[in-house]
């Protein structure tokens, strides 16, 4: 996605288009591996010399809070970012700790009638072993 393209991206969720934002929401969107914020602010350091680790954070919670961007844990204490927001489940390999997506059918997922609620998201995580590293043992 080309920068101006961004730009209207975030002007039409509420956000300014900072140089740190377009750049980070952009990287999002074209590396759709679930990065840390370490590893986005790793991979921009070069191109945003004068950006910081807390710029970094800070521009993925008005991402996330804004819709964006999906925060996924599916290991305690680290945060990964993921730039495809519609309902998807995620798989976590132990071997390689590659993080997979996978749809949300109601083949494979089932959510309970909870009287009175309203389910705005579904966030299903699994962990094993991905076929890569089941074939490697």
């Amino acid at each position: 996605m080309k920068d101006m393209a961004v730009v209207g991206v975030l002007r039409e969720h509420g956000l300014r288009p900072t140089q740190q934002r377009i750049a980070i929401y952009r990287y999002l969107l074209e590396h759709p591996v679930h990065p840390t914020a370490e590893v986005i602010f790793r991979e921009l350091k070069p191109t945003l010399p004068s950006c910081s680790l807390m710029t970094v954070y800070n521009a993925l919670d008005a991402l996330a809070d804004a819709g964006l961007i999906r925060v996924v844990t599916v290991e305690a204490g680290v945060q990964h970012f993921d730039a495809t927001v519609g309902d998807h489940g995620h798989f976590r390999c132990k071997t390689c700790s590659h993080i997979y997506d996978f749809p949300l059918t109601p083949e494979n997922v089932s959510v309970p009638t909870l009287s009175g609620f309203q389910i705005q998201a579904q966030d299903l995580y699994c962990t094993g072993i991905c076929p890569t590293c089941a074939s490697a043992q």
